[in-house]
């Protein structure tokens, strides 16, 4: 897994944001990609259309400590590959 975390400041438009992410997803089919096996051989399927993965939570009152909890817990929740999509938006 990959992740990446940042704090924002001021107004976020979570509508676009939103939408955001999804344009990049229908833009790079790497993003779209999960995988199976057949015949016991690894094989990468390309799907036309994901939903983007979105989880929105307001943590204006979390103390840093938790926070940072909740991203490693994040962060690290395994993926199933033969399941898409392979990536999740957290905010």
């Amino acid at each position: 897994n990959i992740a990446r975390a940042a704090r924002i400041h001021g107004e976020l438009n979570i509508a676009a944001f939103h939408r955001a992410w999804q344009i990049l997803v229908a833009r790079q089919p790497t993003l779209r990609t999960s995988f199976t096996t057949i015949d016991g051989q690894p094989r990468q399927r390309v799907c036309q259309q994901v939903e983007v993965c979105w989880q929105q939570q307001d943590a204006t009152t979390w103390d840093e400590t938790y926070l940072s909890d909740r991203l490693l817990e994040i962060a690290y929740r395994p993926f199933n590959l033969e399941q898409d999509p392979l990536m999740r938006v957290s905010l």
